[in-house]
Order: C-alpha cells, then sequence, then structure tokens
C-alpha cells in the first residue's frame, strides 16, 4: 500500500489558483538481512549465502564497468549509467567538479509490474505523527537509554524532520517535574534521522522523556512524538 497525503500548493501562484500538490508519505525501507530474507521467500532454493554473494558480486561489477565508462543494464531491472557533470569557466577551467555520479533507470518490466500491483491510500495529514524508534547517545556509545548533556544525539525513526525557525517544534528533553530542555541545535534534519546537540544543562542524574514535536508541510496542528523510554542523564 502507497499513502500519499495532499497539501496546499507550495508557491503562492499555485495557493492563488488553489492548487494543490501530492506527497508520498515515508515508506519503510528494505534492505540488508531484510531483503535477503525477502529474496529466499521468493525463491526458497536459495541460500542466504548465495544470495549476499550475489548482491555482492552485483554490486562489484556495476561498479567496476561504470567505472570503465560503460552502462549496465540488468534485463527487467534497471540500466546503470556513469554520468559525468560540473562547470567550467570561458578559459576551461573547472569551477566545479568534474563530479562522477551513477544515474539509475527502471527498466520498463519493473515499471509496468510495479504500476500493476501498486495500491493508493490518501492519509489525512493531521493524523501523521513522529515516530522515534532508537536513539544513539555520541559521547557514552549507549543506544536507546542515556543521554550525555553537552554531547549529540542520534535520533532514528519516521516523520521526524521539524521546522527549524518555530519554537514550538524540535527535540525535547523532559524532565519527571515537566521541566523541559530543548535542543537548539540539528545537524541532521531528515524525516529518518535527526541527529541535535543535548543541552549542556540538562542535570546529571536525572531521567529524562524524549519528545520529537513538528507539523507536516502546512498542516497547523502540532505533532508529538509518543517515545515512553525513559533515560539516564549521564
Amino acid at each position: 500500500m502507497i499513502r500519499y497525503r495532499v497539501t496546499e500548493g507550495f508557491s503562492p501562484e499555485q495557493r492563488q489558483a488553489g492548487r494543490k500538490t501530492v506527497h508520498m508519505a515515508q515508506g519503510r525501507k528494505l534492505s540488508g538481512e531484510a531483503l535477503v530474507a525477502e529474496i529466499l521467500a521468493e525463491e526458497p532454493t536459495l541460500t542466504e549465502g548465495v544470495v549476499k554473494s550475489a548482491i555482492d558480486a552485483l554490486r562489484r561489477v556495476v561498479a567496476r564497468r561504470m567505472a570503465e565508462g560503460d552502462t549496465v543494464e540488468i534485463p527487467k531491472l534497471a540500466r546503470f549509467v556513469p554520468h559525468v557533470s560540473g562547470e567550467q569557466d570561458a578559459a576551461s577551467m573547472w569551477t566545479k567538479g568534474p563530479f562522477v555520479e551513477a544515474k539509475v533507470y527502471p527498466a520498463v518490466e519493473l515499471t509496468a509490474e510495479f504500476q500493476a500491483k501498486a495500491q493508493l491510500e490518501q492519509v489525512d495529514e493531521s493524523t501523521i505523527r513522529p515516530i522515534v524508534k532508537g536513539t544513539l547517545d555520541s559521547k557514552s556509545g549507549r543506544a536507546d537509554s542515556a543521554v550525555t548533556p553537552g554531547g549529540s544525539l542520534a535520533i532514528f525513526g519516521r516523520h521526524l524532520k521539524w521546522h527549524l525557525l518555530k519554537q514550538d517544534e524540535g527535540v525535547f528533553f523532559i524532565l519527571p517535574d515537566k521541566t523541559e530542555f530543548k535542543a537548539t541545535k540539528g545537524v541532521d534534519n531528515k524525516p529518518s534521522r535527526l541527529t541535535v546537540d543535548i543541552p549542556d544543562d540538562l542535570p546529571s542524574g536525572e531521567t529524562c522523556r524524549l519528545e520529537v514535536r513538528m507539523r507536516v508541510g502546512r498542516n497547523k496542528t502540532l505533532q508529538v512524538s509518543d517515545c515512553r523510554t525513559v533515560f539516564e542523564v549521564l
């Protein structure tokens, strides 16, 4: 199921014309062990070792041949094309680059099968709330259990990105007496990952809860994560 939300247009022209834009709601990422498990479920005669070796060999072959300037086409899956970009001035001196990158184009068969199987569901963006799935304290190296004042905290989950200029949005550390400390700086501010500086004045020896507060798109409703983990302040 592919979930999407509809919001007001971003530009003044779009809003004045009453036009709206469509955004896909974030889905799960399939990779690593989960991807191998899916392949084994599809082809039970294979083994985990064979699948992992094949994926690794495919990556090496694609990278090597693209590095030689070749296009690599995997039938019914995708075409991998090396691409060079950059800018030169009037004297033919590089001002940016040159950079190399991989362009990936899905095969017609893959696109057709995907579109035939896809089902759509519109979600009310007022119901979308941030979801905290895990944390990692940089100074102590502890996951899902501790925060260190003056250090940084990586937060993993979904719908985490907040508006940096809005004072009521962001990452908050809440003591048992309801005193709140807001993380004032965010290094990563992405839907699936935040990295924030833990306030220096968060009192050591206390415990705290963590809340991520944000709004989706132009929705005016403040959404709050439901993270029930109790963190030790080191």
